[in-house]
């Protein structure tokens, strides 16, 4: 029974007898509910109903905080009468202060969900990030459940691992620019076969894009042509540690850090890794997303920076920790190492990434 179906059965004749004589006998339990809804279940996370305690989302990383500590009593029964005597008061739980915005994360989740049904998807989430702070303003996870039917059951944007593709042809070009390889303006030549062949195996360019030969590089990136592998092999195959170590040092390869549990490490392998495969030619493959695998918060991180001129942040869910009126604790905005480039470099992926938007 709710609390209100309580107070009325309250006030029935018979319960009016007490205890002993009516059988009203009260037994409370509390949990925690969503006012929302479903709405962003799987980062708030959940609890077990037996016990309290979370399993997922914030609810599972702040879990020692948001349980507070329960209090003891003595109980003694004599004569028809109960004393009794508190041993140890209960501590409340903490009150968490989100970054989340209810607006944004409804239109983001009412996008989503939009957006699933129209592609018929299995699966399908979206970040929000603001890019100064690196905080989360909306966040939202899909999985088919029936015939137009989604549900949050799986916190893929934190937790999924997958092949980025193409998204990745943005570190790539990074590491040409930050070597002086290249420029926005300089010009490519692909061969016009609309395919490249490394070790026998063959990478084909989309539909449409195909026999394209002498391209500048701002267009082989705005329609996200598939020959950048060729270029990434000339200026790296015979020394594929170069291209990598740029990522490294891009934080591609480390865990975003947010505060939620589950978050995988990228699969990004280095040629001195024992798992480098030194009888197969990975590197064009990794040039366009393929042989690597992130989250996509951990590609959104990525390129929230790129939006900020360069500098990582860490993504941000939570702002403070409170108890009552107290503020226990300030998370403050953390920016994460160095820039990952500098000032021409920025310049030029500026270029490259407004030409696939405007042009």
């Amino acid at each position: 029974a709710t609390y209100n179906e309580l107070m009325v059965m309250k006030g029935f004749p018979i319960f009016r007898r007490g205890r002993p004589r009516g059988g009203y006998i009260v037994e409370e339990r509390s949990e925690r509910v969503r006012p929302l809804g479903d709405i962003g279940a799987r980062v708030i996370g959940g609890c077990y109903r037996n016990n309290g305690e979370g399993h997922s989302g914030l609810e599972l990383y702040f879990n020692e905080q948001l349980k507070g500590v329960p209090g003891e009593a003595l109980v003694q029964r004599a004569s028809g009468s109960t004393i009794k005597s508190t041993v140890l008061e209960p501590e409340d739980g903490v009150t968490l202060l989100t970054t989340i915005d209810v607006e944004l994360q409804d239109a983001l989740s009412s996008s989503l969900m939009k957006h699933m049904i129209y592609q018929r998807a299995d699966k399908g989430c979206a970040i929000l990030m603001e890019v100064e702070t690196g905080d989360i303003k909306a966040i939202s996870n899909l999985s088919k459940v029936g015939d137009g039917i989604y549900a949050e059951n799986e916190n893929m944007a934190v937790e999924g691992l997958g092949k980025p593709g193409s998204v990745m042809k943005a570190a790539t070009s990074i590491a040409f620019f930050e070597d002086g390889l290249l420029a926005p303006n300089d010009t490519v030549r692909l061969g016009g076969k609309g395919y490249y062949v490394f070790g026998g195996k063959r990478i084909t360019d989309s539909e449409g894009h195909e026999g394209m030969d002498a391209v500048s590089v701002k267009d082989m990136f705005k329609y996200s042509l598939n020959g950048i592998s060729l270029v990434a092999n000339n200026f790296y195959g015979k020394e594929p540690a170069k291209l990598i170590d740029h990522w490294y040092d891009m934080k591609l390869n480390e865990r975003t850090g947010i505060t939620l549990k589950g978050e995988p490490r990228p699969d990004i392998k280095h040629p001195n890794d024992s798992t480098w495969d030194r009888h197969f030619n990975n590197l064009p493959w990794m040039s366009i997303g393929y042989s690597v695998t992130l989250t996509p918060m951990q590609l959104c991180a990525f390129y929230n920076a790129i939006a900020n001129g360069g500098q990582r942040m860490k993504p941000r869910l939570v702002k403070e920790i409170h108890r009552g009126e107290e503020v226990l604790e300030y998370i403050p905005i953390e920016e994460v190492g160095a820039k990952m480039y500098g000032a021409q470099t920025r310049e030029y992926m500026d270029t490259l990434l407004l030409a696939v938007v405007e042009d």
